[in-house]
């Protein structure tokens, strides 16, 4: 008497599904969508001024993709991403005005910044503020992400996807090098708060 309760041609095609299943791993939220530079904002002012509750997070998410609407669409900001001068423009227009955040660009159409130069400065900027630096990188991830924190060999981050620590043998400001990380230094923004509050 069979006592297989599926035909064996169903329980082998499962057997093969579950092993195959068991070499993946599920993309993450962020991975496959282009909104990192939103996020990137929205946990700007969660760290300098926050904490945020949800409610705070998501009216402020929305304000953010509203005003960013009329330059790219939602549908085609899920492939394209966010470009910096969208970027500076929502922080002026939405942030600033909202929150006691100031911002600069430190190295405004100057490519030519080597990775020491900028980890010197990152470092002197988060020592002397209360600060977060906003900053774009290529490389292994096309993506916006925080740096809260620098060391003299990894910078420590604040990021929407996970990420937590780039170390520092595994970056170049050098588009020409290859590298893990390539960090873009005229994509850089210093923002700090006017007023005391935020992380620490």
């Amino acid at each position: 008497m069979n006592s297989l309760k599926y035909p064996l041609s169903i329980q082998i095609t499962c057997l093969y599904s579950v092993s195959e299943s068991k070499e993946r791993k599920p993309y993450l939220q962020g991975q496959l969508d282009g909104y990192c530079g939103v996020y990137s904002m929205v946990n700007a002012v969660h760290y300098l001024c926050g904490p945020l509750s949800t409610t705070q997070a998501e009216t402020l998410l929305l304000k953010l993709m509203r005003y960013l609407e009329p330059k790219q669409s939602a549908f085609r900001r899920l492939t394209n991403g966010t470009m910096f001068k969208e970027i500076v423009l929502a922080l002026d227009h939405i942030i600033t005005r909202q929150y006691p955040i100031k911002k600069t660009k430190p190295y405004n159409r100057n490519k030519n910044i080597c990775i020491d130069i900028l980890w010197c400065d990152i470092t002197n900027f988060l020592s002397t503020h209360n600060g977060i630096v906003l900053m774009g990188m290529d490389g292994k991830h096309g993506h916006w992400s925080l740096v809260k924190k620098i060391t003299p060999r990894s910078m420590l981050l604040f990021d929407s996807d996970r990420l937590y620590r780039l170390p520092k043998r595994y970056c170049t400001t050098d588009e020409e090098q290859e590298a893990l990380h390539i960090l873009q230094p005229t994509h850089v923004l210093f923002l700090w708060a006017t007023q005391p509050g935020g992380s620490k």
